[in-house]
């Protein structure tokens, strides 16, 4: 999924999150209204963690259910980082395991999302919550 399908993905499932996205306090949005996967959920987790107990659970597992989808890989080698060879899939895999899972562990939310975290995910997010 490109960066923009991704943003209005969480955007349509999650409305609230647009108001936090367009704010003049998003620093993850660059002037020219660029972003990164990395950014877009770095600006996510804080609201998913605001909002957690207002989301229903058919939102929790269609967020869930997608993200073990777009999940291919926990990050790039070195080396591919390093030259350049990092496709779209594997920067939105590794904001998601870097930007978003692991910002989320710990807060103490296992309880509530575990049932609808794919295997990939929960076992990533396990390492991180403490």
């Amino acid at each position: 999924m490109t960066k923009e399908e991704v943003k209005e993905f969480l955007i349509k499932l999650f409305p609230g999150f647009s108001e936090v996205w367009n704010s003049e306090d998003n620093y993850q949005k660059e002037e020219d209204g660029s972003y990164t996967y990395h950014g877009l959920f770095i600006e996510f987790s804080p609201f998913f963690i605001d909002n957690i107990n207002n989301f229903s659970d058919e939102q929790l597992k269609e967020l869930f259910s997608s993200i073990e989808k777009w999940e291919v890989q926990e990050t790039a080698t070195f080396e591919e980082w390093r030259s350049g060879k990092v496709d779209e899939a594997q920067l939105l895999s590794n904001a998601i395991f870097t930007c978003f899972l692991e910002n989320i562990a710990g807060e103490g939310f296992t309880e509530r999302i575990q049932l609808f975290m794919g295997k990939r995910s929960f076992e990533y997010y396990s390492h991180y919550d403490h």
